[in-house]
């Protein structure tokens, strides 16, 4: 059930409601629970999308946002769309935190990728948990490089990124080549407005 809510409730005595109170007021009115805490573990991250323009509002009335999260409570299925990264964070879950922090990670890739720079196995491009995130995904897929296990292609560039310093030159053709040939594609396959 998706939930039109005007962002720009008024307060009792005519002002309007913060972008924070308007986030919990809708929060609220669309939970089961009436009390906040409660009240914001209903709720899911179930997609999002980015506006490049920067033309989207808020459900809670602020304008501007690029990310546009849509949420959906667990309990009752409402739908609150789009959530900027501002109200997504005033959640205070480190669950949305880290899909947060994956969904710019995946973006910043993109970009790289299509703005053609040489894409290396560092924290410029890649985390842990944007490895780990893309092997959840399926994209090492089994062949004879890989003994027939693709978490053998994860395990090893996992074991790559954690090197301190420069990786040895003899295991640097294998890591050049998983980016070029497994990473870039996928990433090129994802459409600017969505990530997963």
């Amino acid at each position: 059930m998706a939930v039109i809510i005007k962002p720009t409730q008024k307060m009792k005595g005519g002002g309007l409601l913060s972008s924070k109170d308007n986030l919990m007021q809708i929060v609220l009115i669309n939970s089961e629970s009436q009390n906040w805490i409660d009240a914001i573990g209903e709720w899911d991250i179930v997609d999002v999308w980015e506006d490049q323009d920067c033309k989207s509002t808020c459900v809670c009335g602020q304008k501007h946002i690029k990310y546009l999260y849509k949420i959906e409570n667990t309990e009752n299925n409402n739908v609150l769309y789009p959530v900027g990264s501002s109200c997504i964070k005033r959640f205070g879950r480190y669950d949305f935190d880290e899909k947060i922090g994956l969904i710019e990670s995946m973006y910043k890739l993109l970009y790289a990728v299509e703005r053609g720079e040489f894409i290396k196995l560092t924290s410029k491009y890649f985390s842990k948990k944007l490895l780990q995130h893309l092997f959840d995904r399926g994209i090492f897929k089994p062949n004879k490089y890989n003994n027939w296990d693709g978490s053998n292609d994860f395990k090893f560039l996992s074991d790559m990124f954690n090197i301190r310093g420069s990786i040895p030159e003899n295991k640097l053709k294998k890591v050049r080549g998983l980016i070029f040939y497994v990473i870039i594609p996928y990433v090129k396959s994802i459409s600017k407005r969505k990530v997963e």
